[in-house]
C-alpha cells in the first residue's frame, strides 16, 4: 500500500486516463485502476463515461468525509443528469 499525493488537476488527468485509457507504453500503467484502491485519505472521484465529465474532491482532514457527503450529491446531479449551472 502507498499513498497518492497529487493536486486535484493532476488527479483529474489521471482519472481521464482511467476512463479512456490510451495504449500502454513505457510511461503508462498496465492497470491504472489498481491505483484507485488505496485507502487512508478522504477523497471522492466520480465520472460519467457517457457524458465524458466528472469531478474530484480531495480533503486533508479527518472529518473530510463530512464535506464529501455534503457536496457529492449535488455535484453528481450535474455530472449525471443536469447541464452544469450557467454563470451569470
Amino acid at each position: 500500500m502507498g499513498g497518492l499525493l497529487t493536486t486535484a488537476t493532476d488527479y483529474a488527468k489521471f482519472l481521464m486516463e482511467v476512463m479512456d485509457p490510451r495504449p500502454t507504453d513505457a510511461f503508462r500503467l498496465n492497470q491504472a485502476k489498481e491505483m484507485l484502491d488505496q485507502a487512508g485519505f478522504h477523497s471522492l472521484a466520480e465520472f460519467s463515461s457517457t457524458r465524458k465529465s466528472g469531478y474530484v474532491i480531495l480533503t486533508n482532514a479527518d472529518t473530510g468525509w463530512k464535506l464529501i457527503q455534503e457536496l457529492a450529491p449535488e455535484i453528481a446531479r450535474w455530472i449525471h443528469t443536469e447541464p452544469p449551472p450557467s454563470e451569470g
